[in-house]
């Protein structure tokens, strides 16, 4: 039984480990993630950056509250937080990040309201019982 307790805990880490990487990998080669991925208006929302060389970003769009400042994150990647506006009309808005001299560029979508977003079934590993 220990050694089952020991293998899942090594999963778990190992797990852990890979997400960052598996998540900066969905931005591509110098891109913006957002998660959730279809926010509604008002909501936070978490911003990931991959293709910038530095330690720190600022992400602007015309969806958001106010400008978000990113910070490295493991992974190779750029991360931050901020708010959808709640006064928001639904569909597709630009967002730029300007990390030391580069940018990269990606969307966010708001959806109308009452309407279902996407849903994807994260990763999980699998392992024999």
């Amino acid at each position: 039984m220990r050694s089952m307790r020991l293998t899942l805990c090594a999963g778990a880490v190992v797990a852990a480990a890979v997400t960052p990487a598996a998540y900066a990998a969905d931005a591509g080669p110098g891109g913006v993630s957002v998660t959730p991925a279809s926010p509604a208006s008002g909501s936070d929302i978490r911003l990931w950056a991959t293709g910038c060389a530095g330690r720190t970003g600022t992400a602007v769009s015309d969806a958001f509250v106010s400008d978000a400042r990113l910070t490295g994150a493991g992974g190779g990647g750029l991360v931050g937080d901020t708010r959808v506006r709640t006064a928001l009309r639904p569909g597709s808005y630009g967002v730029r990040v300007d990390c030391d001299g580069h940018r990269v560029t990606g969307t966010v979508t708001v959806p109308a309201p009452g309407s279902s977003p996407r849903v994807s079934a994260p990763a999980s590993p699998v392992a024999p019982v």
